[in-house]
């Protein structure tokens, strides 16, 4: 359903919506107003249904882009915010994204384009981004896009594309090269809206975590499912049938200090539901434990980031005002300063002018957050709320104790390349790969008819059918590093094939004999038949005919030979008549007997098969 569809049904439904409280939680409602976040105003009469911050232009400083339904996407720079247009084109999604999909070392835009996905090329280094952008196709996108998010899921140093359509699908797009990407991913969801990305279980990749539940990365074997986990059903089992329903906005931080990623969920479209954030020992299989926040009707933001500098991750809300009057006021911008376990919040506001669907970004370059949003989806203004945060200090810091984060790759080495014959177990050794702290986990893979992955340091595989097999190696240490070496195999068909020469012949001398090699087979496939004749003359094919000069037996000889050059004979016997004899019919005449009747019988054998005529008589007198 498009943005303006939404617009419409929300004009032409009568909401019967039941409240959701939370047993046992008590609010503070004394909110502390923050007057100290200065309003910096990009855009005094612009609006943009997505924005987000990133430095575009290399100076070191966040710029703004936004774009809006059917106008296409701009950015604004810093400082004065001159406004440069990136393309002119129908945007159809409700988010946007920024990442350096070339990696060149600048920042460029993934958005929608009608129904196509697309990343548009920063002209950095060699261009100017106020001039031009090259538009780049990653793949359709089968209609409005309400969440879009960059990563690199499958750990190979580039950055793929995850979309959320409005309603029940996901789509995951692998960027082969910076113009190719293929779908990997299709997968059938619960509705209708909420994306976010984090190591949920901490094996060293990306998750994709959505309203109430998430999926399960299947790296390296990327062919494998995305298994769905829920997390708290009650973020997507809304069912009042309206397009309110299961809109939620999702975030992903370690809010507890525990090292692992909790998940934020509030509903963007509805009253009566709270902010609340999940924690669980088990992401895969446990129960996931709600905490609550606050309690805030539509809030359409919400966003992670330590913006006291304290060291732990904070919380971003905020409600919106729609154009039909329906939510009311206040529109509250708020801050829940976290005391260190997620447990205990100072909450303050900023605004109570709202914003929708915001971003965090640093935009004056001095170390701390910034919120930037503007005021709804159909109204400006587009601002900032710049933090007043104290600069980090610039004395030297103490001594760390703890190690710093381990960055060196480890060095995978798969062996020597092999050459065996067919149904040779072979053994696989990755016990010389090493790592500066120690490699914790071994992967092979390779496709022998289907796709395979081994798991140990050391395996062992046997090939059946002949040909080359690379293996890749990847190796993983502690800390996520990985490196891969490949080793190929190079299976020898070793299987000799089967001859058949056909059936044994009677025939005349002068008539055209037929030599059938068709019954022959091989594991690979035959590549030549040779046929000597035994009268000193020789012939080549799966079938070739032969006349014989003279009378006599001769025997027969084929000869066949495969790609690997095994090879096999078979022989037969052919059985030359002089002319004016016919080999089909023997007739047996005793005296005066008279032969009233002849059975013949061909008696067929799988080797020497010489047709034999048996004749039965009976006498009879003249």
């Amino acid at each position: 359903m498009s943005f303006v569809a939404i617009i419409v049904a929300i004009m032409s439904v009568s909401i019967n919506i039941d409240f959701f409280i939370v047993d046992g939680q008590n609010f503070d409602s004394s909110i502390n107003p923050d007057k100290s976040f200065q309003n910096l105003v990009v855009a005094e009469s612009d609006y943009a249904i997505v924005r987000t911050a990133c430095d575009v232009d290399g100076d070191g400083f966040s710029d703004v882009i936004g774009a809006n339904l059917g106008e296409g996407l701009v950015w604004y720079r810093y400082p004065n915010w001159s406004k440069y247009v990136i393309g002119e084109f129908n945007w159809n999604a409700e988010d946007i994204a920024c990442g350096d999909m070339d990696n060149d070392g600048d920042y460029d835009i993934i958005g929608v384009q009608d129904s196509t996905l697309c990343w548009y090329e920063n002209s950095l280094p060699n261009g100017d981004p106020r001039e031009s952008w090259k538009s780049h196709y990653i793949g359709t996108s089968n209609g409005f896009v309400s969440g879009l998010m960059v990563a690199d899921f499958n750990n190979d140093e580039k950055l793929d594309v995850v979309a959320r359509q409005f309603g029940t699908k996901l789509l995951i797009f692998e960027q082969n090269t910076t113009e190719i990407f293929s779908v990997i991913a299709s997968i059938d969801i619960h509705g209708s809206d909420g994306l976010a990305i984090g190591d949920l279980d901490n094996d060293t990749d990306i998750d994709v975590v959505l309203n109430g539940f998430w999926l399960e990365n299947p790296w390296p074997n990327m062919t494998l499912d995305w298994n769905s986990r829920e997390i708290d059903s009650k973020w997507w089992n809304q069912s009042q049938g309206v397009w309110q329903d299961n809109n939620a906005r999702v975030a992903v931080a370690d809010l507890n200090g525990d090292g692992k990623m909790d998940v934020l969920f509030s509903n963007s479209e509805k009253p009566g539901y709270p902010i609340s954030w999940y924690e669980t020992s088990d992401p895969s299989s446990g129960f996931w434990k709600e905490h609550v926040i606050d309690q805030l009707d539509y809030c359409h933001t919400l966003l992670v980031g330590d913006l006291n500098l304290d060291g732990l991750t904070d919380v971003v809300s905020a409600k919106f005002e729609r154009h039909d009057g329906m939510i009311p006021s206040p529109y509250p911008v708020r801050i829940y300063y976290n005391s260190g376990n997620g447990l205990n919040w100072t909450i303050v506001e900023v605004s109570n002018l709202g914003i929708y669907q915001g971003r965090l970004a640093d935009i004056e370059n001095d170390g701390d957050l910034d919120i930037v949003g503007s005021r709804s989806y159909w109204k400006g203004p587009i601002e900032i709320f710049i933090n007043p945060a104290p600069p980090k200090p610039t004395e030297a810091p103490p001594e760390p104790t703890e190690a710093p984060p381990d960055t060196t790759k480890p060095t995978a080495i798969a062996g020597l390349d092999l050459t065996i014959n067919e149904d040779t177990k072979i053994f696989l050794d990755g016990s010389a790969s090493n790592d500066n702290i120690g490699v914790v986990s071994y992967y092979w893979t390779f496709k022998d008819e289907i796709n395979q992955t081994l798991t140990g340091k050391t395996e062992s595989y046997t090939f059946n059918v002949p040909g080359v097999y690379p293996i890749t190696l990847t190796v993983k240490d502690a800390a996520g590093n990985i490196s891969t070496d490949t080793v190929t195999i190079t299976v020898l068909d070793t299987t000799h094939p089967v001859a058949d020469s056909g059936f044994e012949q009677i025939s005349l001398v002068g008539n055209t004999a037929i030599f059938n090699a068709s019954a022959s087979s091989d594991n690979m496939g035959i590549t030549s038949y040779e046929w000597d004749f035994g009268d000193g003359l020789t012939g080549k094919g799966r079938i070739v005919s032969h006349t014989y000069a003279s009378d006599g037996v001769y025997s027969v000889m084929l000869t066949v030979r495969d790609q690997a050059g095994n090879i096999n004979t078979d022989s037969m016997s052919v059985d030359i008549q002089a002319s004016g004899v016919d080999p089909g019919l023997i007739i047996v005449s005793l005296g005066s007997v008279f032969v009233m009747g002849i059975t013949c019988i061909l008696l067929l054998l799988k080797k020497k098969r010489r047709a034999k005529c048996l004749v039965f008589s009976h006498s009879a007198k003249n």
